[in-house]
C-alpha cells in the first residue's frame, strides 16, 4: 500500500510539472509575439530553451494563432469531464425521438440526448435492438380497395388467357402518365431506424411539383406502338384518342 501510495504522489508530481511545462511555453509565445518574433523564429526560440521538451509545431502554431487573436488567457480550457452515460431516462428519451422521426441521423440524436455520437448508436443497436434501413420505393400507395381490384382484373385477365393462349397478340393497349419536375429525396435520408421484425416504410417515388406534362403511349405484345406528350391544361378526352 505505502509503494502505491508513494507512485500515485510521483505521478501526480509529474502531472503538475508537465503542466506547468506547458504553461511557461505558452507564455514564452506570449512573450515572443509581443516581441514582434516571427512564427519561425518563436520555434526556434522554444526550442533552443526547451529542448526535447518543447511542444509540437502544430500546438505552437494553434497557440500563436490563439495568441495573435487576442487571446492572451496561457491556461487550458475548463473540461467538461467523462462523457455522458445512456441512462434507462436517456434511453427513453431515445425512443421518444425516434417514435416522433424515425429517419433521426445519429448526430441528430446525439445533439438531442446530448451524449456522444458513438454511445447512440451503440444504444440503438445494443439496447433498442434496431438497425436503419432504406424505404422500400413504389410507384404509388394503394388502398385496400384499389389492391382488390387489381386482384380481380388480374385473376379475369388469367382466365382469358387460358381460354385463349393467343390472347395477348391481338391486344393494343395504353397508359398515360404524369412527369413531374421533382428533387429527390437521397436515398441515405430515407432510411429509418426500424426493429429487425419490422418491415421498411413505403414511400411514393417522385413529389408533385408545378411543372409537369402528361405522356400517353400505346403498345402491344411487339413493343410500344405510338408515345404522346400533352401539355398542362389540355383535354384529355375520347376525342384525342380517336
Amino acid at each position: 500500500m505505502l509503494v502505491l501510495a508513494v507512485m500515485s504522489v510521483i505521478f501526480l508530481v509529474f502531472l503538475l510539472v508537465l503542466v506547468n511545462a506547458k504553461k511557461e511555453q505558452r507564455s514564452q509565445i506570449s512573450f515572443c509575439i509581443q516581441a514582434g518574433f516571427t512564427n519561425t523564429q518563436i520555434i526556434q526560440h522554444l526550442e533552443a530553451v526547451n529542448g526535447h521538451g518543447t511542444l509540437s509545431q502544430s500546438s505552437i502554431y494553434r497557440w500563436i494563432q490563439r495568441i495573435r487573436a487576442g487571446n492572451l488567457d496561457v491556461n487550458d480550457k475548463a473540461r467538461t469531464g467523462r462523457p455522458l452515460r445512456m441512462t434507462p431516462a436517456r434511453v427513453a428519451q431515445l425512443q421518444q425521438s425516434l417514435n416522433t422521426d424515425k429517419t433521426s441521423s445519429v448526430r441528430e440524436l446525439a445533439r438531442q440526448t446530448g451524449v456522444a455520437k458513438s454511445t447512440v448508436h451503440k444504444a440503438l443497436q445494443l439496447q433498442l435492438r434496431l438497425k436503419k434501413r432504406l424505404a422500400k420505393w413504389i410507384p404509388h400507395l394503394l388502398n385496400d380497395f384499389q389492391k382488390r381490384r387489381r386482384v380481380r382484373m388480374a385473376t379475369q385477365i388469367l382466365g382469358m388467357m387460358r381460354r385463349s393462349p393467343t390472347l395477348h397478340t391481338r391486344i393494343i393497349t395504353g397508359d398515360e402518365s404524369w412527369f413531374h419536375c421533382y428533387d429527390p429525396e437521397s436515398r441515405e435520408r430515407s432510411k429509418s431506424w426500424l426493429a429487425r421484425n419490422e418491415p421498411c416504410p413505403q414511400k411514393v417515388r417522385r413529389e408533385i411539383s408545378v411543372r409537369k406534362c402528361m405522356m400517353v403511349v400505346f403498345w402491344d405484345s411487339q413493343g410500344v406502338i405510338m408515345t404522346q406528350f400533352f401539355q398542362r391544361g389540355l383535354g384529355i378526352g375520347g376525342h384525342v384518342y380517336l
